[in-house]
């Protein structure tokens, strides 16, 4: 897993989203 800061959180649900995932 990524470490990541709070902006990264936002980064990554995005990354999901785009892939179709359910978040």
């Amino acid at each position: 897993m990524r470490i990541i800061d709070k902006k990264g959180i936002e980064v990554v649900l995005a990354e999901l989203r785009a892939r179709g995932e359910k978040v």
